[in-house]
């Protein structure tokens, strides 16, 4: 049987409320020493640096496979140790860039660093609007389908109240598959993947190997979070009688359905 159905949209954009980039702004620019000293900490030297960064080498080298030698006579190991080379010697650019943002100008600590964020300030706003406040929603602007799922899928009857415009509750209502004792860590759990995997699906222009990536990954974490007498035989995609959650565009627009079934 059917426990629960559910549809709902992706807003294009959901334009932050004016306190947030202003805060985020302010909290910056206050925080700017701190920054600075808590990078000193961690990247204090160059030695600690190149052990920070060796392993972006590394993953540098799995993508470097040429079986014979480049028109230069350079194999793979060269191509590779003269890369890592490079990256575990670029502490001093590092360390003078940063030194150079933070560095007192006019009688102002890290002056440099906080005209930046002064002028990124739409630039964040443009991003938040598009990227990941489609997907959580505010308590000012509402709750989008992020911050919306969890609550549905551990069966808190708040998630109707918090439903998007255009949602459709097409059967049931909110339903408890969690495990025992895992309601929150499902909660969290879905936030966080339907933010991301919705962000990456957009980005690249809803490009169908994308979705079937991304709704593969929400399936394996259902999977490992629900009870399986709740929720069964999840599947990639909308079958009429198979659990599922996941992407899909109609009409331009992003949508999530989820479907909760036991035979």
């Amino acid at each position: 049987m059917i426990h629960t159905k559910i549809l709902v949209p992706v807003a294009p954009s959901v334009t932050p409320h004016p306190d947030m980039s202003t805060k985020r702004v302010e909290t910056l620019k206050n925080d700017a020493e701190i920054i600075n000293d808590r990078r000193k900490a961690r990247v204090p030297d160059e030695g600690t640096y190149a052990q920070l960064i060796s392993p972006a080498a590394d993953k540098f080298k799995e993508r470097v496979n040429f079986p014979t030698p480049t028109q230069g006579d350079r194999n793979a190991d060269d191509i590779y140790t003269m890369q890592r080379s490079k990256i575990t010697r670029a502490y001093t650019k590092y360390n003078d860039g940063l030194d150079y943002a933070f560095e007192e100008v006019d009688g102002v600590v890290a002056k440099r660093f906080k005209d930046k964020v002064d002028a990124s300030q739409s630039n964040w706003d443009e991003e938040a609007a598009k990227g990941t406040l489609r997907f959580t929603g505010s308590r000012a602007r509402g709750r989008q389908v992020a911050s919306v799922m969890g609550y549905w899928l551990t069966g808190d009857q708040q998630a109707l109240q918090r439903l998007p415009e255009g949602s459709i509750v097409v059967a049931g209502g909110p339903y408890d598959i969690a495990l025992a004792d895992l309601k929150a860590t499902l909660r969290t759990s879905m936030t966080q993947i339907l933010v991301q995997t919705g962000i990456i699906i957009s980005e690249s222009g809803y490009h169908p190997d994308m979705f079937t990536r991304h709704n593969t990954r929400i399936k394996n974490m259902l999977e490992k979070l629900s009870d399986p007498l709740k929720a069964a035989a999840w599947v990639t995609t909308r079958i009429a009688d198979k659990s599922y959650c996941v992407w899909f565009v109609e009409d331009g627009q992003l949508k999530l359905e989820t479907q909760i079934y036991t035979a």
